[in-house]
């Protein structure tokens, strides 16, 4: 069996991106960390990729020969409705239809924050918050209905702790 290819981190730029890149960086076969935006220069082991993930020839260079990807690319604040229908809707569909192409099995998909989007940002919330979502978070809704669709066409989708992603 050849070498593995590297897993996908979209949203690299980010604060959890840029928490998981040293630790996936030096998994076999190593990282491709892609973000809209510049971010530190690249570690060892991993591979820099800037992409728009509403451009689906961009998304399927990204997934095009990566083992795994990890989908943290979104709009994490509040925004107007198109930058979310853009990074959160149309990326996501992108991300789940090259990986579908391409053969890419594993996928995270991490989205929660607009479920908590109407409290205001200087509130702290944990998990025992109530929900109270923004305007825009039933929009986001069709992104599971994107998800389940792939996931009947016979793409695996599970749910992951963090730790099992770092730990080799």
């Amino acid at each position: 069996m050849g070498k593995p290819g590297p897993i996908l981190l979209t949203g690299a730029a980010g604060k959890l991106g840029g928490w998981l890149r040293p630790h996936l960086s030096a998994r076999p076969g190593g990282l491709r960390s892609s973000d809209i935006r510049e971010f530190a220069p690249a570690l060892a082991g991993e591979e820099i990729a800037l992409a728009d993930l509403s451009n689906g020839a961009e998304v399927d260079r990204l997934v095009a020969g990566a083992s795994a990807i990890i989908h943290f690319g979104a709009v994490g604040v509040e925004d107007s409705f198109e930058r979310i229908l853009k990074s959160y809707i149309v990326g996501t569909k992108y991300i789940f239809d090259a990986a579908f192409g391409h053969g890419v099995k594993r996928i995270v998909f991490a989205s929660s924050i607009h479920v908590i989007g109407f409290y205001p940002t200087s509130q702290v919330v944990d998990a025992e918050a109530p929900p109270r979502p923004d305007p825009d978070f039933h929009q986001g809704l069709a992104v599971q209905a994107v998800c389940d669709a792939i996931e009947r066409a016979a793409a695996e989708r599970r749910w992951v702790k963090l730790e099992e992603i770092v730990t080799p």
